[in-house]
């Protein structure tokens, strides 16, 4: 029985050390993301929210080519902005 005691704490000090590197792995994951947030939120709502009036007013470049595109608009640039701004 002598040697039972001798390696219970050893073994319940590994069992700690494990668990305490799990939790301060998942805490670096959850501030890691948090961190992240305002850089991952705007440009999913900006196409969510997105749609209207151009940002370049339908303005070409000297090939015809558009200078931002259908998919650049006022409204999601808005709510990218916002969205960004709310997380941060």
């Amino acid at each position: 029985m002598e040697g039972y005691k001798k390696l219970l704490p050893v073994y319940s000090g590994h069992i700690i050390n494990i668990r305490i590197r799990v939790d301060s792995t998942i805490e670096f994951i959850i501030k890691a993301i948090w961190l992240m947030l305002p850089a991952y939120l705007p440009n999913p709502f900006a196409a969510l929210l997105g749609g209207g009036k151009a940002i370049d007013g339908g303005r070409t470049l000297a090939d015809g080519q558009r200078l931002l595109g259908d998919g650049k608009t006022w409204r999601g640039l808005f709510a990218g902005v916002f969205f960004g701004l709310l997380a941060g």
